[in-house]
């Protein structure tokens, strides 16, 4: 089993320097990761019991975003959840969560874990993750102690080709085409700064990623569909927490962006104002390693009042079906007064 090193005292000088404390990337815990020296997007440090940071040195905003990624903070507060669980027959099945306002990346993020309940079967966490005083983001979390069941049913994996015969994502070229045949707007500078940022897309989480068909970027109008595998790059160690909580990030990647497809609007675009997730659901049905290929397929039903749902099922390359997730964010365009033609 995993040794995980509980930080039992803190020096009441650093108490008095938090910012100095938080800066210190040689403290920031490999709660999950014992046998790592570089910082994750998902690390934690535990500073009392059931108590979390995550400092603002590993926070990443995306392009177009109005804070720190959702699906950091989704990961970062189900790692904390995992860590008050001490039995590790209990596995993730659920999570439904809000983000209440917009992550600051200047500022720590601290994770207070409630321990709701713990039964036979379930163990309940309630995950609050606040920034100076103010919370912005809420979870609830379920962890159940896998049974065996003779009676099953799942959907079939779509039929596309295998990752290996799929080109390569690279996020750097996106921009540069973008940039190249970049709108005529009084917001280009705006959206030229921004690009800086995707550039650095893979490298908070480290991502590989096979598009199946066009990639989001695409301006022509198509159905509200993607299909995309993704794993992380690097090998991950043997944790089952670890794995969810890396596909949790994941699932936040293209969700709400998939709704954009069919009114011809790419992603990232400066006609894109706001993108901001709401609220997100994901259940964990089968085992997986998030560090080996899985196929993303995402659908989005409905775009109404600046609000988009989508809905995605994760498969393991073997065709089970491992996560479904739900989620509906704000998605605002910038008025076409606002471009000149």
């Amino acid at each position: 089993k995993m040794a995980m090193t509980r930080l039992r005292s803190i020096s009441p000088r650093l108490l008095s320097h938090p910012r100095r404390f938080f800066n210190d990337k040689s403290r920031i815990d490999r709660l999950l990761r014992p046998n790592e020296l570089s910082p994750s997007a998902l690390d934690l440090e535990e500073i009392d019991v059931d108590l979390y940071v995550a400092p603002q040195s590993i926070l990443w905003a995306p392009a177009g975003g109005v804070g720190v990624f959702g699906g950091q903070v989704i990961g970062q507060a189900l790692h904390a959840a995992s860590l008050t669980s001490q039995d590790h027959d209990f596995e993730l099945h659920s999570m439904h969560a809000y983000f209440l306002r917009p992550g600051n990346v200047n500022h720590p993020i601290v994770y207070t874990v409630k321990r709701t309940r713990d039964g036979r079967s379930f163990l309940s966490r309630t995950i609050e993750a606040t920034q100076r005083g103010k919370v912005i983001f809420e979870c609830a979390a379920s962890f159940h102690k896998r049974e065996e069941c003779g009676i099953n049913h799942s959907p079939t994996m779509p039929n596309v080709p295998p990752p290996e015969e799929l080109e390569e994502f690279d996020s750097e070229r996106l921009v540069k085409s973008l940039l190249k045949r970049s709108y005529n707007t009084k917001f280009e500078e705006d959206f030229m700064r921004k690009a800086a940022i995707l550039q650095a897309i893979d490298k908070p989480f480290a991502i590989d990623v096979r598009w199946v068909g066009k990639n989001l970027a695409s301006p022509s109008p198509s159905e509200p569909r993607s299909l995309v595998w993704m794993k992380t790059s690097k090998t991950l160690p043997n944790n089952p927490h670890l794995h969810r909580a890396v596909a949790a990030a994941f699932s936040d990647f293209f969700l709400i962006a998939t709704a954009c497809k069919p009114h011809g609007i790419g992603f990232p675009s400066p006609k894109i104002e706001v993108l901001a997730s709401l609220d997100h659901s994901m259940w964990f049905h089968s085992p997986f390693r998030a560090d080996e290929w899985l196929l993303v397929d995402i659908n989005s039903p409905m775009l109404s009042s600046s609000r988009a749902l989508s809905f995605g099922n994760i498969f393991t390359r073997d065709g089970n079906l491992a996560v479904s997730c739900a989620q509906e964010g704000l998605l605002r365009f910038r008025k076409e007064e606002d471009f000149v033609v």
